[in-house]
C-alpha cells in the first residue's frame, strides 16, 4: 500500500506540528493521542497549543488525510514521496525514512530528557558537553544510534534545552555504546564527568562498574554492568560512562548517582 506525504520545508516542521496539534485538539482528540499520533511528548503538544499558530491550505489537507487515516501516524518531517509503509499514512524524509524502530530510539531520548528536566545535575557535570545516545537492535555504526546533535544544554547545572534526537549526531558516544553492546546487554548511555565522590557514590548506590584502559577497552569486563569508567590520560578528560536497557534506566542511574530519583 503506498503512503500519502506532503512537502513541507524542513525548517517549517515545529510549526506544521504546532498547527496540526491545535486543529487535533480542536476535534476533540486528547492531548495523549496528539503526541502519539505527531510522535512528540505531551509537555511539548501542551506547549503548541498554547502557541497562537495559524494553520492554511497543505495543512488543512494534511490534516484531512490524518484525521480519515485507520491507523494515522506523524514524523519528523514531511516528504512529498510516496512511500510503503504499514501505515496508512505517514510523514518522514524523503532521504532517510523513520522505521518504527528509528522512531522509537528517538522517543526513548525525548522521554528520558525530559525526566531529567529541573533536577539540579551541577555535581555531576564534565567540562565537555553531556550526551545521551540510544542504539536500535543489532547496531553496527553510529547510523543505527540516535543521540543529540548539540548535546544537553544546562544552566547552573539544571537542564534547560536540548536539540530534537538525530541518528548519527555522537561519534564519541556511538563507538563506546557498540563497544559495551558487545560485552553486555545495554541499548542506551549518558556520560557524566569523574572523580572519587562519584565512583563513592555509585559503590554506594551498588551500581556494577568496569574500569577502561586508554584504549577504550576493558580486560575482564562485568558480565553484568551498569558503568564503564575512564579515569583520564593526555587530552582525556575523566568520563563515566552510564548504562542502561533504555534511556529512562541509564537516566535513572544517573539520578540514583546525583541522589534525586524521577519524579512521580
Amino acid at each position: 500500500m503506498q503512503s500519502k506525504c506532503f512537502a513541507v520545508n524542513e525548517k517549517d516542521t515545529s510549526s506544521v506540528k504546532g498547527m496540526l496539534a491545535k486543529k487535533l485538539h480542536s476535534l476533540g482528540f486528547t492531548q495523549k493521542d496528539i503526541s502519539s499520533m505527531l510522535s512528540i511528548t505531551q509537555p511539548m503538544v501542551s506547549r503548541h497549543l498554547k502557541q497562537p499558530l495559524k494553520s492554511s491550505k497543505p495543512i488543512e489537507k494534511a490534516l484531512d488525510f490524518l484525521i480519515r487515516a485507520k491507523k494515522p501516524s506523524f514524523y519528523f518531517i514531511i516528504s512529498d514521496d510516496a512511500i510503503a509503509s504499514e501505515k496508512e499514512y505517514i510523514i518522514t524524509t524523503r532521504e532517510n525514512i523513520i522505521t518504527k524502530g528509528r522512531e522509537d530510539a528517538i522517543l526513548a531520548i525525548k522521554n528520558a530528557v525530559e525526566k531529567l528536566k529541573d533536577k539540579n545535575l551541577g555535581s555531576l557535570l564534565p567540562k565537555v558537553k553531556v550526551n545521551i545516545a540510544h542504539a536500535m537492535d543489532s547496531a553496527s555504526s553510529r547510523d543505527d544510534i540516535a543521540a543529540v546533535p548539540s548535546g544537553l544544554v544546562f544552566v547552573n547545572g539544571i537542564l534547560r534545552s536540548y536539540s530534537e534526537p538525530e541518528f548519527g549526531a555522537s561519534h564519541h558516544l556511538s563507538e563506546i555504546l557498540i563497544y559495551a553492546m558487545k560485552i553486555g546487554n545495554v541499548k542506551s548511555v549518558m556520560n557524566i564527568k569523574y572523580d572519587e565522590n562519584i565512583l563513592k557514590k555509585i559503590r554506594k548506590e551498588g551500581l556494577k562498574c568496569c574500569f577502561l584502559d586508554d584504549g577504550y577497552k576493558v580486560q575482564k569486563p562485568l558480565k553484568d554492568f551498569d558503568i564503564l569508567i575512564h579515569t583520564g590520560s593526555f587530552g582525556i578528560e575523566p568520563t563515566t560512562y552510564i548504562f542502561g536497557k533504555d534511556c529512562e534506566d541509564a537516566a535513572e542511574k544517573v539520578l540514583r548517582i546525583s541522589s534525586q530519583r524521577f519524579s512521580k
